[in-house]
């Protein structure tokens, strides 16, 4: 991994991952790769990157995906 990507790992299906990028202020530049549980983002676009804040993060969406348009088309 270089310095301008930083890799996520985490336990969900691909439908949740797709909701991940469509929420984040990248979701234009965060590129889903082809393994389960796994998403890059672009650290550029999305500035320093703290792994406990991102899973705090991403245990909320499980709560917010039915009020999000987004997460509800995809999921």
């Amino acid at each position: 991994m270089d310095q301008s990507e930083a890799e996520v790992s985490f336990a969900a299906g691909p439908g949740l991952i797709v909701s991940v990028l469509q929420m984040s202020e990248a979701a234009d530049k965060a590129v889903p790769l082809h393994v389960p549980g796994v998403v890059r983002f672009p650290v550029s676009e999305i500035g320093e990157f703290d792994i406990r804040n991102f899973e705090w993060w991403y245990a909320g969406l499980a709560e917010d995906r039915a009020e999000n348009s987004h997460a509800e088309r995809v999921l």
